[in-house]
This record gives C-alpha cells, structure tokens and sequence, in this order.
C-alpha cells in the first residue's frame, strides 16, 4: 500500500488549525504514545520531555504558532547535523501487525520531516529494524503551516517492541531551520499493506511489499528480511525502505511486478527508483534501477539467522565457519546445498561488506551499474536453485561420462553417470538423463553377456574351439569396456564353462585315443612286436596330459615290458 500522507487543505483552517485550548491536547483512546501532544511539559528540572528522548542540542519545547494545545516540540536542523527524538518507554507490539504513524508537522523552508519505527525484541539484544512511516523532502517555501502527515507499517517477525522517532532533514547547503512535531500518534490497525509473493526457486517465496522491498522465506521462515536498493548503506535513509512511492509494486502485463518510487537522498537529493521483479528459465529476475548513474548502488541483504541459509557460498567457497571481515569481490552468492541450494547471481562482480548482527548478518553488496536502454543505471541479482559452482560440477561430470563413453572406458562412463545420479538426486531432470544413460550402457553390457551365455549353452552339446574363441573375444570386448562390473563377472563364469566343456571333450578324444593306441600296442607285444608296443606306450607316456585316462595305465605297461634286447 502507498505511503499515505494525509495532508490537510490550506483553506480548510476549521479542519487543520485549532486555537489552543486550555485544558491542553487529550490523547485519543487508542492511542499507544504517552505525551503525545507534548503537554505534560513542565517541572523537569534536566529541562527534558517527559515520554520523549531527545537526540539532539537544538531539540526545544515551542509555544509559538501551536495549533494544536499549548505545546508543540521543535527540532533545528543545519546542514551536517540530523537531530531526532524518539518515545522513552518501549510500546508493546505484535509481529506481523499493522500499525498507523501519524503526526503534525510544520516545516520552515529548506527543512524536511520523518517518522520512523524502531524496532526491538525482548529476547534477542541485537534485534534491530526500522520502518519509515514517512519521509518529506526539504522544500524551498516550507509547509507554510501545519499538515497532517502519517503511513502504516508493519511490525516485522521477531519485533516485540517499538518507539517512534521523529526525524528533522537538512539540505546540504543550509541555512538552519525547524521542524516542529505535534500528536505523534500510533495505533493499531487492521490495515494491511498490499504484499504481493512470488514462487521462486528451491521452495523459496519472495514477499514484496509496496516498495518493492523483499523478504524471501522457505517452510514458514524468514531466511532474508528487507532485500533492496540504498543509495548510501551507511545511511538509513538512503534506503529503499525509506523511500516515496510514485506507483506501489502491481503485476505487469507481462506477469512482472513493477514498482516506482524515490530514495531519499540528503547529500543530493532523491533518486528516482524503479524495481522489477519476474520470472526467468526457472528462477526470478530481480532489477533495480537508480537513474543515470556511474557509481555503484547497494543491494542489502539482512539475515536474520545465518544457520537457516548454512552454508553460505560466495563464488563456491563455504564461508559459514569464517565469515569475511574486510571487503571482498563476489559475483555469486550461495545458500544451502543439493535440493535447498539457492543461488544469487549479481549483474556485476560486487564489492561485499558484511556486518555480524547476532545470529545473523547484513550483507551489503555495492554493484557497479549498468546502462539501460532508458539510459538509467541498473543494478540486479538472478535467483536461481544452484550455484555456479554446482552447474560447474553438473557440466564436468556429463563431460568425463560422455568422453570415457566415447573412448570405450564404459566402466568409468557408467561411474561417472551413477556419480551424477546421486550427487544430483534433488534434480529429476539429470537422474533422469544419467539413469538413462547408464541404462544403456548396462543394456550394452546385457547384450554381450548374453552372447557368451549363448556360447556356453551351445558348447555343451557342441564343445568346439572356435566357439570358445568367439566368446573370448566377446569377454576381451567386455574387459577393455566394462572391467569391474558385474556383467564382466558373469561373462568370465560362463568363458570358464565353455572352456571346461571345450577341454572336457578333448580329454574324451584324448582318451578316446590313448584307448584305441593301448589296443593296437597289446595286439603288437601280444604278436611279438615288442619294440613297436614300447614305441606307442612311450609316446602316449611323453605327448599325452597325465590327466587323460589311460595314460597311467601306458606308463605301467611301458615299465612291464623286457628290457629291450631281451625277447619274451
């Protein structure tokens, strides 16, 4: 929702300007600041307010030109010099409720006014945020008189507590001059901003409000609160959260969000904003730009806890144990890992400053900009599910499966595809393009042991050479491809039943042989023919593996035989 500055008409004086009364300024009913008015007043001897801190030497309680009771409060502002006050007391407040910030205001020229929320947490010491319910530039001629001014904010996740600070704005050059505030007012309301979310990668949702500021949560959790733009870091005016809105954050035609607006900036004026978010091949396109430009402009991230976006990366390397305590380039930043990566990649290589804040951290990236079509500078990060780093490894491991396939080392292919598998077991598309990769190569590998199976069973009833042969090839092709799988294992058990049966069936023809030789030689030494059966039994003896039936009987029948030159 638009900031909404409620300003009251010149002419309507009946509706704006009230003549003081006596009884003072009642504080309405709902309202949750004490003094709010500034009446209760006198008697403090520090010369203080009571309900009220008062952060600055040129902070005075005025009479002149109230119009709202006796008492308005008055802060001089001169160039360098930002003075501001802010509730005393902490006001109890509910996360993620609406609140309405008003007060009067009256401006002398050359001096602007704001209203901001701090907020705080009573269990967490470092908790720090802030909302600005409104911001008003210096102008030349001043308000000329009392306005009404005011916005709604909402008390982020965490916040319990809140003060509202009212702030007196300079311009560079001077002179001094006074912002005066009346009826500071908050109170709660059922008012809710326009948020529009945003599915993203990783199962993240990104929350933009009005301004285009982001949160980005996952599972119910706020990873990163108040992603935007500031002109300056160091200023907290110079931030997206702070600025005017000329068009609220809406969808676009193209199914973009588009918001439009101006950052307050003291040292030089506004600059003009404008923030775009939309989709983009599977992840978001988030941009900014900051008009025409050559300096860079900062892209803030504030994480609340670190241990919810553990580990965090920056250009690969895991930064979780050892933060970076000097400025570092980054061009990518990383959170989680496998299916709860999410990666961050900047336009340009950013100068990162990091600042612990309790459990967590505000990481400010200073992006150098570029020109734009408008020719207004731009600056901007892609939300993406994986790091580069991770698409790197993703890239490497397809090309080592896909050359060793090529080179015929299926073995270290299929490994290679089995690793990609796994390590990317969060991404159906590549086990799915692994799987069915190394499903073919199993299925090749299939096939070839089925050849040697074929062999085998052929070989038992026909027990040939050449068939072993065959198979020894098929076995060889499966070693050069496939060594130390257990198709490989396989293939070498039914090799070695094909040789057993090749080898089988030549001890049978062997003996089958020796057999038909042992006759022959009984029937020689049986006719007198001693010499030629001690020829045939030495020669089964010296040519024949022992193993072979028949051989042990020629050795004995050889040692029965005279001794040559004796007859028998």
């Amino acid at each position: 929702m638009a900031l909404l500055l409620v300003v009251g008409a010149v002419g309507a004086t009946a509706a704006t300007t009230l003549v003081a009364r006596p009884e003072g300024d009642p504080a309405p009913a709902d309202g949750l600041v004490e003094n709010w008015s500034f009446e209760d007043a006198p008697g403090r001897a520090d010369g203080g307010v009571p309900g009220w801190e008062l952060a600055a030497d040129g902070a005075a309680l005025v009479q002149d030109g109230v119009a709202y009771g006796r008492r308005a409060l008055a802060l001089t502002a001169a160039p360098g010099a930002r003075p501001e006050f802010r509730s005393a007391a902490p006001l109890r407040v509910s996360a993620d409720r609406a609140y309405r910030i008003r007060a009067a205001v009256s401006l002398d020229a050359r001096v602007g006014a704001a209203l901001r929320v701090d907020w705080t947490a009573e269990d967490d010491p470092s908790y720090a945020r802030s909302s600005w319910a409104v911001v008003l530039d210096p102008a030349p001629q001043g308000t000329g008189g009392w306005r009404d001014v005011g916005g709604t904010v909402v008390a982020p996740r965490g916040a319990t507590l809140a003060r509202v600070v009212g702030v007196a704005l300079p311009t560079r050059d001077g002179p001094a001059g006074r912002a005066r505030f009346d009826r500071v007012h908050m109170v709660a309301t059922g008012e809710q901003p326009q948020r529009f979310v945003l599915d993203g990668p990783a199962g993240l949702a990104l929350h933009v409000d009005e301004r285009g500021v982001t949160s980005i949560h996952r599972d119910r959790r706020e990873l990163a609160a108040e992603l935007a733009v500031a002109v300056d870091p160091a200023d907290p005016l110079c931030h997206q959260r702070a600025a005017r809105v000329d068009q609220p954050a809406a969808p676009q035609p193209d199914e973009s969000l588009l918001a439009l607006g101006a950052i307050p900036d003291p040292i030089g004026g506004r600059v003009d904003y404008a923030f775009s978010a939309a989709p983009d091949a599977g992840g978001l396109r988030l941009r900014w730009s900051g008009g025409a430009r050559a300096e860079p402009l900062s892209l803030v991230f504030l994480l609340p806890r670190l241990e919810d976006v553990a580990p965090l990366e920056l250009d690969g390397k895991d930064v979780t144990g050892q933060l970076p305590t000097a400025p570092v380039t980054v061009s990518e930043m990383a959170w989680g890992k496998a299916a709860r990566q999410v990666s961050f990649r900047f336009t340009a290589p950013a100068a990162l400053t990091l600042r612990r804040v309790g459990s967590g951290a505000e990481l400010s990236f200073a992006v150098p900009p570029r020109a734009i079509a408008t020719g207004e500078a731009s600056v901007g990060v892609d939300v993406g599910a994986a790091s580069s780093g991770t698409r790197d490894q993703l890239r490497r491991l397809l090309e080592e499966a896909e050359q060793a396939a090529a080179q015929g080392e299926l073995a270290r292919a299929l490994e290679a595809y089995r690793r990609l598998a796994a390590r990317f077991s969060h991404d159906p598309a590549v086990v799915e393009r692994a799987n069915r990769a190394a499903d073919e190569l199993t299925r090749r590998a299939q096939r070839l042991v089925e050849v040697v199976e074929f062999a085998q069973r052929e070989a038992q009833e026909l027990p040939l050479p050449p068939l072993a042969q065959a198979a020894r090839a098929v076995v060889d092709e499966l070693e050069r491809g496939f060594d130390g799988t257990p198709q490989l294992d396989r293939a070498r058990r039914e090799l070695s039943r094909i040789d057993d049966a090749v080898a089988a069936a030549r001890r049978a023809e062997e003996h089958a042989r020796v057999r038909e030789l042992l006759d022959r030689a009984q029937r020689l030494r049986e006719a007198g023919h001693v010499h030629l059966a001690r020829l045939i039994y030495q020669g089964i003896v010296d040519h024949v593996d022992e193993a072979v039936p028949g051989v042990a009987d020629a050795r004995t029948r050889l040692a029965a035989l005279p001794a040559q030159g004796g007859a028998r």
